[in-house]
């Protein structure tokens, strides 16, 4: 699979990311990687900051006892757990 990277010079390259890549995480290749284009280094980092806030901020997990992950630890900080 292949994603579009700005090199220094500001010109666009690409990055080969292959399936079984060691820091996969199914939802982010299903839900931002697989869906958008990235027309250089800095629209990658927002659409990528978008989903990990949505992901994190937002989006209930089903091993967090169905709470996005800042709730869980806020929640956990709260009682001591952390």
């Amino acid at each position: 699979m292949l994603y579009h990277s700005e090199k220094a010079d500001g010109l666009l390259g690409c990055v080969s990311v292959t399936e079984d890549a060691s820091w996969q995480n199914g939802s982010l290749r299903e839900e931002c990687l697989n869906t958008n284009w990235f027309m250089s280094l800095e629209d990658a980092k927002e659409k990528l900051e978008r989903w990990r806030n949505d992901n994190n901020e937002y989006r209930p997990h089903s091993a967090l006892t169905y709470l996005p992950p800042a709730e869980f630890a806020r929640n956990h900080a709260a009682y001591g757990h952390c």
